[in-house]
């Protein structure tokens, strides 16, 4: 008996990971001033998003994820979701409000 295996094999990208965090995960006395969070990605991503946010104490510390169990939304463009990422950080303290 003759018995033939065939394999194919598929290059499978890696899940995309975050390369960067702007400010860095875990960085002290950020200026509280700060008005955006950037997270650049190892790969071209598709435009959904998930920044579930975790309790603390929002006037100086702050923690987020970049996905995070069902809040999936930050994937590739193939539709590979990143791997949960926890980021957090803490201000130098209350910004002043502006007029």
């Amino acid at each position: 008996m003759l018995m033939m295996l065939v394999v194919s094999a598929y290059a499978v990208e890696p899940s995309p990971r975050d390369v960067k965090t702007t400010p860095k995960d875990s960085t002290e006395e950020v200026d509280p001033e700060t008005n955006e969070i950037v997270v650049k990605f190892d790969q071209p991503m598709n435009k959904g998003f998930s920044f579930p946010r975790f309790g603390d104490d929002a006037v100086r510390s702050y923690r987020f994820g970049v996905n995070w169990g069902r809040f999936d939304m930050f994937r590739n463009e193939d539709g590979l979701p990143v791997e949960d990422t926890m980021v957090s950080f803490t201000t130098s303290g209350e910004a002043t409000e502006k007029e």
